[in-house]
């Protein structure tokens, strides 16, 4: 992770991770790395997007831990502590039938930015084949309300992409930010093309 944010450190990028779950021990360590966002699986109440919020912020706000000691770096001509809780961005992960009923109590959580959409956990979850870019008339509407939810409260509303076009049909649906593949999915599709291009002989 610390050397993805060193290669990302010469682009205009907010680090962000996703972390493996909603734990105090893992979050810290990841902001004190240097992530300025959190992205948090499988929260599906209000209660546990409270604790992700006490995990990412200081007090008063949260229940953070003090020792940003790569962070701190970046804090320029400010004290790293007296930005972090402007600046850094805890998004719980949308998932669940769960996640979607509770959807509002979680954006209204004080110190939650947004939320973060996981298609295809969500349409697992629903008794769906576990893909990304969904087509479900159900699932779209449920794309509808997050943005809209999180559009009425200024706050973020990200999802899981993996095509250019079907990014920019959520960018218009009111998505501020899309994810577009992993370096793995990338590497599989340029192979599978490379492939596809070849006339083999028997």
């Amino acid at each position: 992770m610390v050397h993805c944010f060193q290669a990302m450190s010469a682009f205009p990028v907010t680090p962000l991770v996703r972390v493996p779950s909603n734990e105090p021990g893992i979050i810290g360590k990841a902001l004190d790395a240097g992530a300025w966002g959190v992205i948090c699986p499988l929260v599906n109440t209000a209660e546990e997007a409270k604790a992700l919020a006490n995990a990412c912020l200081y007090p008063p706000v949260g229940r953070r831990s003090n020792g940003p000691n790569r962070a701190s770096s970046y804090g320029g001509d400010k004290l790293y502590q007296d930005i972090a809780n402007d600046e850094v961005l805890v998004l719980p992960m949308i998932e669940t039938a769960e996640a979607v009923s509770n959807l509002e109590a979680i954006l209204d959580v004080p110190g939650v930015s947004g939320v973060y959409v996981g298609p295809s956990d969500l349409g697992f979850a629903m008794g769906l084949r576990p893909i990304f870019d969904r087509e479900e008339p159900m699932i779209l509407d449920i794309y509808a309300t997050v943005t809209k939810e999180a559009s009425r409260r200024g706050k973020f509303a990200g999802i899981h992409t993996i095509n250019p076009l079907y990014a920019n049909r959520m960018i218009d649906m009111g998505f501020n930010f899309v994810t577009v593949g992993s370096d793995a999915s990338l590497m599989m599709k340029a192979a599978k093309e490379a492939l596809a291009a070849l006339h083999l002989r028997d």
